[in-house]
């Protein structure tokens, strides 16, 4: 799945620096983990073997397999090789094997490291040993042929892109003793319609479900505590979650989720088709990323309850025309707009002090934008900008700032060069006066100098002609 440039952009934003534009993948040793992993095993320098298919190296109590033969189909991975302990797979081991499609590895091997099985794209089968505490980061990222797997009941983290770009993916058995997910874990995976988070399960990470595809409903089970930043994400198939009643920290309404008592709308489902869609008045915050990406939504409208708004909550919503912001807020956030490409109307609120960098980047329909005096502060191309499919940042064309003249949105506009129209008459009229007065004397004094030097030359000339 490709994502357009501009979308790209207003996603980082959103991520606020949490991922890179096209959100590479690394070797292990290139990049720490975001989650906890087992300290990578000390190998004995030089001390290697192969058995031309796998290639060994020795380390105290045993050995770590390391590397494989790049033409190797299927590997059964026993727990002793020589005389010698199989201790794990070390980090990287099986990277690259384009030609792997099936990988065994018995009980007794304890240990796998980051991106193990990274971009082996025919995997389709892997038996996981019982013993390992962890599926480390990258372990099977980019392992695009992989169908199901089923992780062992020791598991108790999966760790970031673990099962990242998995575009065959559709089942994962996991245990409830696995309490975590890392951030990416599952992004741009393809995954089946219906996703039940399992119970015993208690923290997702960021963009944990970034971009997944097939999802149409969520399962939240009564063991989840916390859902990281923007973990669906992109999701555009999904329209519904679905919270188990004994939860203590959720419920969901409609299939939107909000948290048990009402006060947060964590995440509106981003394939929910609704055009229209009014806050409840319950609600005090809107996270980051909340609506965002919504193809559906026209009109959003919400009371004064609505205290504070994450940073790009509605960024992406191409569809929105028009939104009615809550009067208790005092920020519009970072990229809080961006992209809303059919926005042609929005009334700040005069309790707003401060709009954020690119709030309004990108919102090519909104020609027009009234600054209270209340705003204090305007960031880097938060209004009258567009960018290009480089990124480079342009001023829309037809744009204009309407605000009374002593305040941040007349230094905001006169600092990008972005016509403005003053609300308390045109105050730069007596400077555009005295501008024009001041170099009219200066002309003057220079014509009556050159005629005062021209007649002396001429009476000059006169007297030596006598």
């Amino acid at each position: 799945m490709k994502i357009a440039p501009k979308k790209i952009l207003c996603t980082i934003l959103a991520a606020a620096a949490v991922f890179a534009y096209s959100m590479p993948l690394v070797y292990a040793d290139e990049e720490e983990s975001q989650t906890t992993q087992t300290a990578t095993p000390e190998l004995y320098e030089g001390e290697t073997f192969t058995d031309n298919v796998l290639t060994y190296n020795k380390a105290k109590g045993g050995v770590y397999i390391t590397a494989c033969n790049s033409n190797t189909t299927a590997v059964n991975i026993g727990e002793e090789i020589d005389g010698y302990k199989i201790l794990g797979i070390y980090d990287n081991a099986f990277a690259g094997c384009t030609k792997l499609r099936s990988a065994n590895i018995a009980d007794g091997v304890g240990y796998i490291g980051e991106g193990a099985f990274l971009g082996c794209e025919k995997l389709e089968t892997v038996k996981l040993p019982d013993g390992i505490t962890e599926i480390p980061a990258q372990c099977f990222a980019q392992c695009t042929s992989l169908k199901e797997v089923e992780i062992p009941e020791t598991v108790t983290t999966v760790g970031s892109y673990a099962f990242s770009y998995c575009d065959n993916l559709s089942s994962v058995t996991m245990p409830s003793t696995v309490t975590a997910v890392g951030d990416y874990a599952f992004a741009f995976s393809t995954l089946g319609e219906s996703l039940e988070l399992w119970e015993g399960l208690e923290t997702l990470g960021a963009m944990s479900y970034y971009y997944c595809r097939g999802v149409k409903t969520v399962s939240i089970p009564s063991t989840l505590e916390s859902v990281g930043s923007l973990s669906f994400l992109g999701c555009e198939d999904l329209e519904n979650f679905e919270v188990s009643e004994e939860s203590g920290y959720f419920k969901a309404i409609d299939g939107v989720l909000y948290s048990k008592d009402e006060t947060i709308l964590e995440i509106f489902p981003m394939g929910k088709n609704l055009t229209e869609y009014a806050v409840p008045d319950s609600v005090l915050y809107i996270p980051s990323g909340a609506f965002f990406d919504n193809p559906y939504l026209e009109t959003i409208t919400m009371t004064d309850s609505v205290t504070a708004i994450g940073e790009a909550a509605f960024s992406n919503c191409t569809a929105l025309r028009s939104i009615t912001l809550s009067n208790s807020l005092t920020e519009i956030d970072g990229s809080l707009f961006c992209d809303c490409s059919s926005l042609t109307n929005i009334d700040i609120p005069a309790s707003v002090t401060s709009i954020g960098d690119y709030a309004f980047l990108e919102c090519t329909s909104l020609k027009t934008v009234t600054v209270p005096d209340t705003v204090e502060t305007i960031g880097e191309y938060a209004l009258g900008f567009t960018d290009d499919e480089e990124g480079e940042f342009h001023k829309l064309d037809g744009f204009k700032i309407k605000a009374n003249f002593d305040t941040a949105a007349k230094v905001y506009a006169k600092s990008n060069r972005i016509s403005i129209e003053y609300l308390d008459e045109n105050k730069d009229l007596p400077y555009i006066i005295a501008i024009w007065v001041s170099v009219g004397i200066i002309v003057i004094g220079i014509t009556v100098a050159v005629a005062v030097i021209i007649r002396k030359k001429k009476k000059t000339d006169e007297f030596y002609q006598k």
